[in-house]
């Protein structure tokens, strides 16, 4: 009976060592997948942390890349000030020409209408000095009937 109850005690006892080796390979199983388990999520930090940096990097790029377009935009804006400011000399200056061309106009009308009275005062003078003309030849006709003589002339310019 003792051997009967040894036996069953060896019996029992190697099944429990093969329930045990059975765990115990379980749990290696278990610790071989743990193992890749960290291995592939230590990749994948990793992978991540690339992944970090690459974003950081471009996001540094993009921020970059809008200063330089803010300072773009603010060269823009600031060319469309001084062109504003332009537009407005350059309207001031056509303002001023219009302003000189009518003052032009008036004065070229004003010298046209001097011209216009300066031509009738010519052709009145025109007029009277063909009438004095006419007076002289008849006065010279008149005249030429009395001879004056040379004596006559320098004895009234000794007096």
């Amino acid at each position: 009976m003792v051997a009967d109850e040894i036996k069953d005690l060896a019996e029992q006892s190697d099944q429990t060592a093969k329930n045990i080796t059975e765990m115990l390979q379980g749990i290696l199983s278990l610790s071989e997948d743990n193992k890749e388990m960290t291995t592939n999520i230590k990749d994948a930090i990793t992978e991540e942390a690339r992944s970090l940096d690459n974003m950081i990097t471009l996001f540094d790029e993009l921020l970059d890349l809008l200063k330089k377009t803010d300072d773009g935009t603010q060269k823009i804006v600031d060319l469309v000030k001084s062109l504003d400011s332009s537009k407005a000399t350059i309207l001031d200056s056509v303002e001023s020409l219009s302003s000189i061309s009518e003052e032009n106009a008036a004065s070229t009308q004003q010298t046209s209408a001097s011209l216009t009275q300066l031509n009738e005062n010519m052709d009145t003078v025109t007029q009277c000095a063909d009438g004095l003309r006419e007076v002289a030849v008849t006065l010279q006709e008149n005249v030429s009937y009395f001879k004056v003589t040379d004596d006559y002339a320098s004895e009234n310019t000794e007096e």
